[in-house]
């Protein structure tokens, strides 16, 4: 199937669709109307429906407290540590070395964080130089 066949029926299927609602809001005596049209019995401009809106008014929350740093991912963890590894390699071993690791894909979830701060603190050491 070419790209041009599939974006052919597509476009027929999706008109097709468009024609279903249509005859869908007939059957409930309502006509489809885009928003930013001009309804017939005022002839004002009909605003966009506004999305997510509670039904009840909603009361002021309390401050929530600070969330715990989230754990950073063994992507995020591995990327680090390659940034690390392009500026000064010595240092990034001396971390994995650290933690007692080959490689930053056999850090425990645990140690991710602080193994995070680590790589970062070097980071910025290298980068006052």
């Amino acid at each position: 199937m070419s790209l041009e066949q599939a974006i052919t029926e597509n476009t027929a299927t999706m008109r097709e669709l468009i024609e279903a609602i249509s005859k869908s809001f007939a059957v409930f005596g309502q006509a489809p109307q885009k928003s930013g049209q001009k309804t017939a019995e005022t002839g004002q401009v009909k605003p966009e429906p506004e999305q997510n809106t509670p039904l009840t008014e909603s009361k002021p929350t309390e401050p929530q407290a600070p969330q715990a740093p989230s754990i950073p991912t063994e992507q995020e963890t591995i990327r680090c540590l390659m940034e690390l590894a392009k500026k000064e390699r010595t240092r990034a071993v001396a971390i994995l070395t650290q933690f007692r690791v080959s490689k930053a894909s056999e850090l425990k979830e645990d140690q991710r964080a602080e193994f995070m701060e680590a790589v970062n603190l070097q980071l910025k050491e290298l980068e006052g130089k």
